[in-house]
């Protein structure tokens, strides 16, 4: 949250912080004015002290802090709310512009730049407290002023406080931001108190100094001031601290949801100081906080530690062991690729079985890195080579016979897996010819695919692999479907496959047929027109009979798989069909179908583009009757548009001057759009008569 932005809703805890200021500031006016025991002060700091101590509620501090904005100060309000808050926002404006100013004197004028209230403070000090802080004085305190000052405090038995004076500031040249530098200049400060505790052994003292360093840095929680502190740990050394101590310290306070965004912090930090005395420090804290222990991995960590060593900030050996065995794996793919034919010979000349097994073992292990890449031509060439040298015989056949097997099983198995399940399909295409090079090896993974993939082209890329693998993989496909595991979806993506690959297998036909009386509409389709691609004309009688199927998808499949295959049997079958068009209302939805196929089928037919062109110009004029005619019959129907568009297409391929005249006789009657399906189907035939 930004401190400076005004709060529009109060919250009860912050109301009771504001109620608590302004008692507080009410208590050193009236105090600064009466004496201490006078009964105007007595009765000004009645009950402020119970205020105080509910503002407690699992946080340790109340803390006061002046920011110089030039001409005016603010002052930001910490440690007993969730975030730092500028008090002119917890406070109406009215009250704000008199109490906030008053505060600022009060502390301004002690050379204060940060007041911190410690829980445990009892009545008795508390009150003392106040009055000693609202003691007349003005004009800031020299050095000689602020030790008296803190004098005073230790003297009437304050000791739960922490100050900051203007003076303690710390290393204004590093230009640090104004809330960092505040908190290491406490933090610089309140250690030093540390060792005056002599009654506390070294670990009291390290548990001490903890304890110090957690109440400063608990309210920050924005990550570039983290990354601020962390690489500036110096400034709050001494003598009985070290920097690295602190530095470790501080590493290890930062909670683990804002390791990696101020590791982020640090690093911008880093890349953007000139400052050449600077980057070993810088350096050193960044490692400190992103080199976490073993076992303790964090989300994004390995990844920014890994540009820390890409730039040159980490060196090998400080990189966690997983992280070296990727960057040793990356560095091995190097050398490979940039000598892979000396590798390869090396591996060719390598005949005595301990000698290749070695080599082998040592490029196995390159391949999920080649696969990362997308490497896969690569991919293919070893195991290619390692096929070649086990068809060889000797010693090293047996152990390229081994790590071929090694390939196609565990981690290697698992890794072609991850790269086909999420790879793109023109990765997958180009990783199907290493699944065929390892062959039956790979065949239960390509099933395990086709039964869990969610992806219909991942199941349509893995089922073509399995049916190039020949007949025994196609057997295990048919298997795997009668299984009834697959779900439809996936039957039908297989069908398809069997079509594309012309799988004419006596077990494939026979499947196909039972998918085309399946009572899965869409399996039917898929199997019709895989049929159509296998056998073409030989299956016209099923064809026909799909054109009676209820569903009017399988229909036009139908209708589309007699034209592919240009069966001319099927020719007076579809005149029979528009014949029944008027008297039949299940036929209108397939009529435009039915005229676009008439041609065709005509054609396989040996049918004359005469006795085609006579019986549409017929179907034509009896759409639109004229004159007498019209009188006489009058249609049932009327053609729609889709139907019109396609006999007039129809006519356009086979008509001749009889079926332009009547075109374009029926152009002067009718109107748009059928008028310019009409016009366009006449310019098609001038185009083919001239």
């Amino acid at each position: 949250m930004d401190p400076q932005a005004p709060a529009t809703q109060h919250s009860p805890g912050q109301e009771a912080v504001a109620e608590f200021v302004l008692s507080f500031v009410q208590a050193l006016l009236r105090t600064g004015y009466y004496l201490p025991d006078h009964p105007q002060a007595r009765r000004a700091k009645e009950g402020l002290h119970r205020r105080f101590e509910s503002l407690f509620q699992g946080r340790q501090e109340l803390t006061f802090m002046v920011q110089d904005l030039g001409e005016t100060s603010s002052i930001l309000v910490e440690g007993a709310l969730p975030e730092t808050q500028r008090l002119s926002a917890l406070m109406p404006t009215g009250m704000a512009e008199v109490y906030a100013p008053r505060l600022a004197h009060f502390l301004e004028r002690k050379d204060l730049v940060s007041l911190t209230l410690k829980e445990g403070m009892e009545e008795e000090e508390f009150s003392h407290f106040i009055d000693v802080l609202s003691e007349p004085g003005g004009g800031g305190l020299d050095a000689a002023g602020r030790e008296r000052f803190v004098t005073h405090l230790n003297e009437n038995g304050i000791t739960h406080f922490s100050l900051v004076f203007k003076e303690d500031l710390v290393a204004p040249e590093r230009r640090l931001p104004w809330r960092a530098q505040l908190a290491i200049s406490r933090l610089k400060k309140d250690l030093k108190q540390v060792p005056l505790f002599h009654d506390l052994d070294a670990a009291g003292l390290r548990l001490l100094r903890q304890q110090t360093l957690h109440e400063v840095l608990r309210p920050i929680s924005r990550p570039d001031l983290l990354a601020a502190l962390l690489m500036n740990s110096d400034l709050a050394m001494s003598p009985e601290v070290s920097e690295e101590e602190i530095e470790e310290e501080l590493a290890g306070f930062i909670p683990d949801f804002q390791v990696v965004p101020t590791g982020r912090a640090a690093l911008q930090a880093h890349l953007a100081s000139a400052d050449p005395e600077a980057a070993p420090r810088q350096r050193r804290a960044l490692q400190r906080l992103l080199l976490r222990p073993p076992g303790k991995d964090l989300p994004g960590v390995a990844e920014l530690v890994r540009e820390l060593f890409e730039r040159g900030l980490v060196e090998f050996d400080r990189l966690p062991a997983a992280l070296q065995t990727i960057v040793s794996l990356e560095r091995d793919t190097d050398r490979f690729l940039a000598e892979r034919s000396a590798t390869l010979k090396r591996l060719e000349q390598a005949t005595d079985y301990d000698a290749y097994r070695v080599q082998a073992q040592a490029l196995l292990r390159l391949v999920p890195e080649l696969l990362r890449r997308q490497l896969l031509e690569e991919v293919l060439v070893l195991v290619t080579t390692l096929r070649g040298h086990a068809a060889l015989g000797g010693g090293r056949s047996a152990a390229a016979a081994e790590t071929l097997e090694r390939l196609a099983s565990g981690e290697m198995a698992a890794a072609f897996k991850e790269k086909f399940l999420t790879g793109r399909k023109e990765e997958r295409a180009a990783l199907a010819p290493t699944y065929l090079a390892l062959g039956e090896r790979m065949r239960p993974q390509l099933l395990e695919i086709l039964r869990e993939a969610p992806d219909g082209w991942v199941r349509k890329n893995a089922s073509e692999v399995l049916l190039r693998m020949g007949p025994e993989a196609t057997d295990a496909v048919l298997a795997e479907i009668a299984s009834g595991k697959l779900p439809a979806a996936a039957v039908a993506e297989l069908v398809m496959v069997f079509g594309e690959l012309r799988s004419d297998r006596p077990g494939v036909l026979r499947s196909l047929h039972a998918y085309a009386r399946s009572r899965d509409p869409h399996l039917r389709e898929e199997a019709a027109w895989a049929l159509c691609r296998i056998r073409g004309a030989a299956e016209e009688g099923l064809f026909l009979q799909l054109l009676a199927d209820p569903e009017l998808g399988v229909r036009r499949r139908a209708l589309r798989c007699l034209r592919a295959a240009r069966c001319g049997g099927a020719f007076g079958h579809l005149v029979a069909l528009l014949s029944r068009v008027e008297d039949e209302p299940g036929l209108e939805a397939l009529e435009s179908s039915l005229y676009a196929a008439l041609p065709e089928l005509a054609e396989a037919a040996g049918s004359a583009d005469q006795e085609v062109e006579e019986w549409l110009v017929v179907r034509l004029e009896q759409s639109f009757p004229h004159g007498l005619l019209a009188a006489l019959h009058r249609p049932q129907r009327p053609l729609g548009e889709d139907a019109l568009l396609a006999l007039c297409d129809a006519l356009g391929a086979v008509g001749t001057r009889t079926a332009r005249d009547v075109l374009g006789s029926l152009s002067h009657r009718l109107k748009d759009p059928y008028r310019q399906h009409l016009l366009r189907a006449v310019q098609r035939i001038d185009s083919r008569m001239h």
